[in-house]
């Protein structure tokens, strides 16, 4: 409540009145680092959100003064989801001082990791958050300053010109950049690359309709899948990759990577890949996987069942496969007891529980094939949907800019 009386006054009294906490917050801050305590210049860097940078009104009358009687030196960039899980809003990171006015504003953009670049809405998250480490190209720049396809430079005069708006974006990623007809024919060879997978797959599809599967036999799930355990040696100095399973048959992902010292529960496993994983809590939702080379090595907890597949009766692909059927979830529920939501499953029961699997290795072979084309297919036309959510953006942007430059001649 004082934090809030005092600075409302001081808004008041600026003829910046605001009910925004953010806002106020940072006129508190600007009013308080102007008292040059001992004849030093203030300095700070706060937090803001992606309203503070280009809303009207109070917002804008405070970066004006930002700008002409402080010296905001840097603004980085950070994508969404940093503070998850409080607040999942892009924001920005400012950095001024006292010294001066502001002659030019440094940009950086801070990317997420590149494993996430090909997200719709590439972000960070409460299981996959902001690593220290990820900052050590912000930092390496820090000291040595120059243009490049994350960081640019905008004079305190273009600033102004924009009516003190700091919406200034990457012109390295400028929309204004993209070629139309080239981005147009990307989009065209990926969906004639689709056709072709479709055409591929239609084949290895009619060949295994027309194969005689009558004669498949069920067998419990004991003959292809045998517990495993793998009790890790958790060193305090050592990063360890953290797995979970997505729900729905999406499979094993990393959760984060974590510090010996910084894992708190145990004891923890070691994930192998190629063999079966699943969570015990959400195997009835699908949550199961086969794990991939790079997760090999992984931790996990108790709560997920690890399986070495009989190489012998199945291919651990088609396992992955078959693991997605609406019939293997249902054994998955049948398998897992209790009465409240948070049904475990039971690992002796599940493997008692029948399946009818091909006997031929060549059948089994046959189907992952199938499977992988559709995987290639549905790759391409998302980057085909990408490509075109790109192209429609580059259009509109540029319409607008020609129709701007018309304007201005």
């Amino acid at each position: 409540m004082r934090f809030t009386t005092a600075a409302t006054a001081a808004a008041t009294a600026t003829g910046k009145q605001t009910t925004e906490t953010a806002l106020l917050f940072l006129q508190l801050i600007m009013r308080k680092i102007r008292r040059n305590v001992g004849g030093r210049h203030g300095r700070v860097a706060v937090v803001v959100p992606e309203s503070v940078m280009s809303d009207s009104g109070v917002a804008q009358r405070i970066r004006k003064e930002l700008v002409t009687s402080y010296n905001l030196h840097t603004i980085v960039r950070l994508p969404k989801g940093v503070f998850e899980p409080y607040s999942d809003i892009q924001t920005n990171l400012l950095f001024f001082d006292t010294a001066s006015a502001t002659k030019g504003i440094w940009f950086y953009q801070h990317e997420v990791p590149s494993d996430r670049q090909q997200m719709r809405n590439p972000c960070y998250t409460q299981t996959m958050p902001l690593r220290l480490e990820e900052l050590a190209p912000v930092l390496d720049w820090w000291t040595a300053r120059k243009v490049t396809d994350r960081a640019w430079h905008v004079t305190a005069v273009e600033v102004a010109k924009h009516n003190y708006s700091f919406d200034f974006r990457n012109p390295a990623h400028s929309a204004l950049d993209v070629n139309l007809p080239s981005a147009a024919k990307n989009v065209q060879q990926l969906l004639t690359s689709a056709g072709q997978e479709v055409s591929a797959g239609m084949t290895k599809i009619l060949a295994l309709n027309n194969l005689d599967l009558s004669g498949m036999i069920r067998r419990p799930l004991s003959e292809f899948l045998r517990k495993a355990k793998y009790e890790a040696d958790v060193q305090p100095d050592r990063e360890y990759k953290q797995v979970t399973v997505k729900l729905y048959g999406k499979g094993a992902v990393l959760r984060g990577t974590l510090k010996g010292s910084e894992i708190k529960t145990r004891p923890q496993f070691e994930a192998k890949a190629g063999h079966l994983i699943m969570s015990r809590i959400d195997a009835r939702n699908g949550a199961f996987g086969i794990v991939p080379p790079k997760l090999d090595g992984g931790l996990i907890t108790g709560d997920f069942p690890l399986f070495e597949v009989n190489t012998a009766n199945v291919l651990p692909e088609f396992l992955a496969l078959i693991v997605r059927s609406s019939e293997f979830i249902e054994l998955c529920k049948r398998s897992s007891k209790r009465t409240t939501n948070r049904k475990r499953l039971r690992k002796s029961l599940l493997l008692a529980q029948e399946i009818a699997v091909p006997d031929d290795l060549g059948v089994q072979k046959l189907a992952v094939e199938v499977s992988n084309r559709l995987k290639s297919l549905r790759d391409l036309l998302q980057l085909a949907v990408q490509g075109s959510d790109t192209l429609d953006s580059a259009l509109a942007d540029q319409i607008i800019a020609a129709g701007n430059q018309i304007t201005k001649t």
